[in-house]
This record gives structure tokens, C-alpha cells and sequence, in this order.
């Protein structure tokens, strides 16, 4: 349903899940989505460097970066420099932790759950994407 055709084992559907969330809240608020949809996380990274909405977790920790950090941004799990394993919605932010809202996931954690779920997260490997 929000996997673009990309069904299977093989396909980790937490940034499929995660743009769904944020086409409906779009619709529902009657605006334009801020971001094409993409079903790799890699992809969802590239596109917010391209559009000026990335925001790393070394800005992330300043004051100035967490406040650009607010409900509905994505959260985006790095698994090394140039990769990135998971994502989902952040629904609060706070100075140490934050609230989210995330697919593919479970209790432990994992990048590749079986379930919907609210979750407490740190920042540590954390970069995020931003609406203005």
C-alpha cells in the first residue's frame, strides 16, 4: 500500500511507512507533501541534503539545531558515514530523547520489525530531516 509496487522480505518498509504518515497528515492539512516519497532510506538522505533540509546529529545537539527539530520531522538511524538504516516521525523532541512514531520496527528496536510503534530514542547516530 505505501511500498510504490516494492513488496517482499527484502524490502524494509520503515521510510515506506513514514512518507505514508506524512502524505496523509499533507492531505488532511491541505498542503503539499515536502518531500517525494522514496522507499530506501538512503534515497530520503540524498533528497534532504539536495534540498537543503538534512540536519546531522553534530547540528542536531546545538540549541539552534534542536529547535529545527519539531513534530513530523524524520528521524533517520546511521549505520556508517555514507548509510543509513532506518527512519521514522519524530513526535516530540526533547533535550536528551525524543518521542517517534516508526514502522519496521519492534520492541528491541530493530531496522527490520514487524511492527508500527511509538518509541523513546537518543540522539546518538541520529541525523534527522527538517521541514522548514
Amino acid at each position: 500500500m505505501y511500498m510504490d509496487g516494492e513488496e517482499g522480505p527484502e524490502w524494509l518498509w520503515c521510510a515506506g511507512f513514514s512518507f505514508f504518515i506524512l502524505y496523509q497528515a499533507s492531505y488532511l492539512l491541505k498542503q503539499k507533501a515536502p518531500m517525494k516519497s522514496a522507499v530506501g532510506v538512503d534515497t530520503v538522505v540524498d533528497r534532504a541534503k539536495a534540498a537543503g533540509n538534512f540536519l546531522s546529529e553534530k547540528d542536531a545537539k546545538t540549541t539552534a539545531g534542536k529547535a529545527r527539530i519539531r513534530p513530523g520531522s524524520f528521524f533517520l538511524v546511521r549505520a556508517n558515514p555514507s548509510h543509513w538504516s532506518h527512519m521514522g516521525i519524530v513526535s516530540d523532541a526533547g533535550d536528551t530523547t525524543f518521542n517517534t512514531c516508526e514502522g519496521n520496527s519492534n520492541d528491541n528496536g530493530s531496522s527490520n520489525g514487524y511492527e508500527a510503534l511509538e518509541r523513546v530514542r537518543n540522539y546518538a547516530g541520529k541525523d534527522f530531516v527538517v521541514w522548514s
